[in-house]
């Protein structure tokens, strides 16, 4: 079995989101939606599917619709404390994808 290191941010969001149905109706408004995170060199693209959970989109053709960078230095800081999102994202793409992300991240 191979390790994907996408598999890992995926899996943690799913764990999160499956608690939390309101959160799951929030991303599905955003189905088929493609959002990609960087962190230092290492990107991880997300699709969200139709239930509102998070997939791997490593394969997924085309640009991302929304890309999120977080510098590898801020990302503790932005993990204690998601509601400095402004200060610690930088945000590329989609804004209503990025406001609901923004969203679930300073609430959960």
């Amino acid at each position: 079995m191979r390790f994907d290191p996408a598999a890992l941010p995926v899996a943690l969001a799913n764990r999160v989101l499956g608690r939390e149905a309101w959160a799951q109706a929030c991303l599905a408004a955003h189905a088929g939606r493609v959002f990609a995170v960087t962190v230092g060199p290492i990107v991880t693209p997300m699709r969200i599917d139709e239930s509102g959970a998070i997939a791997s989109a490593t394969h997924q053709a085309g640009p991302a619709d929304l890309k999120l960078a977080v510098s590898p230095l801020a990302l503790p800081s932005l993990l204690a404390d998601p509601t400095r999102w402004d200060e610690f994202v930088a945000v590329d793409g989609d804004p209503a994808l990025a406001a609901t992300l923004k969203g679930l991240a300073e609430t959960l």
